[in-house]
């Protein structure tokens, strides 16, 4: 195999794997931007949508709030990338859980999807 084959397929672009969960519609029910005081074992995976393989990449941040308070912190944003032949356009949405191969937890902030697959905009769930 040459150091270039894998360029197309999954073995270097899209060397994670991830599950996209969200919470059942009774949960959100009457809930403003589908926010609710939910635990994760609340959420509740989306069929199609487990174990698939995606790029996970970490977005590099900003700077230091101008006040500079001492309970201000960064965000960690990552990039989650997903080809339209694993998640097709309109089956990941902003708030969904997604859970990568090592156990870290992400939220959709921006469900951005093209024709190539997504670009999923997210915060770490973790401290």
């Amino acid at each position: 195999m040459s150091a270039l084959s894998g360029l197309t397929g999954n073995v270097f672009i899209y060397k994670d794997t991830v599950t996209v969960s969200r919470l059942p519609s009774a949960l959100i029910g009457g809930v403003v931007d589908n926010y609710a005081a939910a635990r994760q074992a609340d959420y509740v995976n989306v069929p199609g949508l487990i174990d698939i393989p995606a790029s996970v990449q970490a977005q590099r941040g900003g700077g230091v709030n101008p006040p500079r308070l001492p309970t201000d912190t960064k965000r960690s944003d990552w990039f989650i990338l997903l080809l339209i032949r694993n998640a097709a356009a309109g089956t990941v949405k902003r708030g969904d859980r997604i859970t990568d191969q090592l156990g870290r937890i992400f939220t959709a902030q921006v469900d951005y999807a093209g024709s190539l697959g997504y670009r999923i905009q997210a915060t770490s769930e973790e401290a």
